[in-house]
This record gives C-alpha cells, structure tokens and sequence, in this order.
C-alpha cells in the first residue's frame, strides 16, 4: 500500500487500495456480495437502536474511543488518542452490539448504492475529524467514482440468507 519501496500490507490490517469493481469481483468469488447503503446503515444502527454512532449515542464508550479517527483539526497533527497513527488491525476496538468490528472509522467501506454515477462509502476513516468529514457518525457518507483505490477505503462483505 505504501508504493514498491515501502512497508508490505500486513495480514491482521484491513483490505485497502481496492477498486469497487475488485471488492464487487471478490465478494462475488466469495459467494457473498457488498452491502447496498441501506443494510450498511441497519446494521451500523444496530437495527436502529443507535442514531449516532455504530456504538451508541456518545463519541466516546466508558472515557475510550471506540474507533480510529484522527483527533484534532484536520489535517494538524494527529494526538491519536485512539491508540494508532494510520489504519488500526482488525478487531482492535470492541465489535458493535451486533458483533461488528472497526465500522466506525479506520476504513471507508464500499457499498452497492450509487447515487449521480457514484458510489456511497460508509464507516469513515482514519483521516475522518470532527472538524472535516466526521465520516465515523451514522448521519455522514461520501461518494467516489467505482476505480477509485484509496489508502483508507475497504469493503466488508454480506450474504443473504
């Protein structure tokens, strides 16, 4: 992820630099697709018990942070209060009520929804601030086009039942 000189994707660290088009290829040869925005924000909501965040209705659980975002004015320095500088291992903030893990902050996530030619990511990230695009809130997304490959933008998968 870091260009051919730099450090190698680790194993434990999410699935970034990735295409809607190869998250789509991916979760297809997996049996599963991505989710559509709406199943991403049901399951966020935790059925549509949270309205905030995917945790609950404070930024913080118990004086933590409960996900990876930047903390301070974007883009000054990061006092990563969190615990992490850049994208955070997988499972390294408790899941969800409903069991998921790094939903808000640490990735964007692809979704199926596409609004104007563009798709809808959900969760936030790393780079997300309350002072530029608070994307870890329930009430925030963003849009990019389907080749976008962004350091900070992955994808989860679902599968109907």
């Amino acid at each position: 992820p870091f260009g051919p000189s730099g450090e190698q994707a680790q194993d434990h660290q999410p699935v970034v630099h990735i295409s809607y088009r190869d998250a789509k290829t991916y979760a297809q040869w997996a049996g599963k697709r991505l989710p559509t925005e709406a199943e991403w924000l049901r399951a966020a909501t935790a059925n549509g018990k949270n309205r905030i965040f995917p945790w609950g209705d404070t930024e913080l659980m118990n004086g933590k942070y409960p996900g990876n975002w930047w903390q301070s004015p974007f883009p000054q320095h990061d006092q990563v209060l969190d615990g992490f500088v850049g994208i955070a291992p997988v499972k390294s903030f408790p899941p969800t009520a409903i069991g998921l893990y790094e939903i808000g902050g640490n990735v964007w996530e692809w979704t199926s929804t596409r609004i104007n030619g563009q798709f809808v990511m959900r969760g936030g990230s790393f780079l997300c601030s309350n002072s530029y695009c608070s994307g870890f809130r329930l009430d925030q997304r963003q849009l990019t086009d389907a080749d976008s490959g962004l350091n900070h933008l992955g994808f989860r998968c679902v599968k109907d039942i």
